[in-house]
Formats: C-alpha cells, structure tokens, sequence
C-alpha cells in the first residue's frame, strides 16, 4: 500500500490544490496539509500489518496449484517482509555496480519521455502566470514514483510509472489551465514527439528480471503468430525465463 502513495496522492493533491481559487490559498494549504499526514498515518499503520512467513507461502502454494504457469515464489516474500528487512536488502542492491549500470539504461530510455512531459507542463505554467512554488511541486509531483528506487528493487516499474505520473500531471494542469484561453505550442516541438515515438520504439527494457517481452514494433507479435497457428507456440504466450 506504501507505493500508491507515492504513485499518485502527490498528483491528486496537486490536482485538489489546482481546483480552488487562488483567494483561498491558506485555507487551501491548511486542508490539503491536514488531509495528507492523516493519510501517510492511515498509510502507515495498515501497512503495517503483515502476514506470517508460513502463511504466505501457504498463500504461494494454494495458487500455483490452481495456475498452469509457474509462479515466483519470492514475490510472495513481500508479504511477510518488515520494512526493516527490506531496507537491509536495499542497503545490499545499491551496493552493487550492476544495479547502477541497468539503473542507467533505464534512465536512458524514460528520462527523455517524461522531461518531454514536464517540459510541456512547465510551459503551461509559465504561460498561465502560476507561481513559481506550484511550479516547482507540480514538477515533484510528476516524478514522485522516483522516490521509490529508495525501497524497492524494481527500477523500471518506477521509472515508467513516472513517465505515467508526468503524462497525467500534464492532463491534470493542461484541463485545469486552459480552461479560457486558447494555449498554442511552438511548432519545432513536433520533431521532438516523432523523436520520442521513435526513441521508445526501438528500446527494450529487461522487465520483471530476465523474463523475455516481445518486440515493438510487433514483428515478433507476427512471428509468434504464425507459430501458433504452426503449433510450434502455446497460447496463452509463456514468456521465456
């Protein structure tokens, strides 16, 4: 439950914030401020609460029985771990130069996408005279899942997450801002969208460790098609591990 927190509650509170009138700012700040740390209490004390070891893998063997594909039984440890174990464990990641040199390709293929993003944002915001504070927590607030690399070990589920959270922070100011007036971008921005269209086209990201993910642009998509129907795949696709 920790996660969500950082996933999205900084965007809805930027979105709240956004939604009332400027004349009432304190009052504002007052609610939001009193509505966020009942949250991260409430957050935190059922967060809490977690299952026993033996029940856990009880929980892992119930459901594989049930599944045809195989489960990872370590995904079921996070039931059952502190978050005293799994700071050590972290500790113990980021001690690695692997875990930095894959954290880094991963940045090379996100970062561009959601700066594109915040660049956008930063825009509106400028061109709609929003102080310089709400700009700087709307920019936060679009990278928010970043703070995750903190506690836990999945990097790119964080780093795609914040190009989600960006996109959605746009929209949120973009429908917020613009409302009564008309907001024209300056055309040499287009070849930066072909660009990134492009750019995430031809990348790969080793998702969830060393399982296999199909292609973009979809040729393998094609491909394992016409081994389907050749019998040489099963359906649903199993990913290679």
């Amino acid at each position: 439950m920790k996660p969500y927190l950082l996933y999205f509650f900084p965007l809805f509170s930027c979105r709240f914030f956004f939604s009332i009138e400027p004349a009432n700012d304190i009052k504002k700040l007052i609610t939001l401020g009193l509505f966020s740390v009942l949250s991260v209490i409430l957050v935190l004390f059922v967060s809490s609460s977690t299952l026993e070891k033996s029940e856990a893998h009880n929980m892992y063997s119930i459901l594989q029985a049930n599944i045809e594909h195989p489960l990872r039984r370590d995904a079921f440890n996070v039931l059952h771990r502190s978050s005293k174990t799994n700071y050590e464990i972290m500790k113990n990641i980021r001690s690695s130069k692997t875990y930095y040199s894959r954290l880094a390709e991963s940045f090379f293929v996100t970062i561009p996408v959601f700066l594109v993003f915040i660049s956008f944002l930063v825009f509106i915001l400028m061109k709609s005279k929003t102080k310089y504070y709400l700009i700087i927590l709307s920019v936060l607030a679009s990278v928010s899942p970043l703070l995750l690399h903190f506690f836990g070990w999945d990097m790119h589920r964080w780093n795609t997450l914040a190009v989600t959270t960006s996109f959605l922070m746009l929209y949120v100011l973009y429908t917020s801002k613009t409302k009564n007036q008309l907001m024209t971008t300056p055309n040499n921005i287009y070849p930066i969208f072909i660009f990134m269209i492009f750019f995430n086209g031809v990348s790969l990201i080793d998702l969830f460790d060393e399982y296999y993910v199909k292609q973009f642009p979809f040729l393998e998509h094609k491909q394992y098609i016409l081994d389907f129907i050749s019998e040489k795949e099963a359906f649903p696709y199993v990913p290679k591990h």
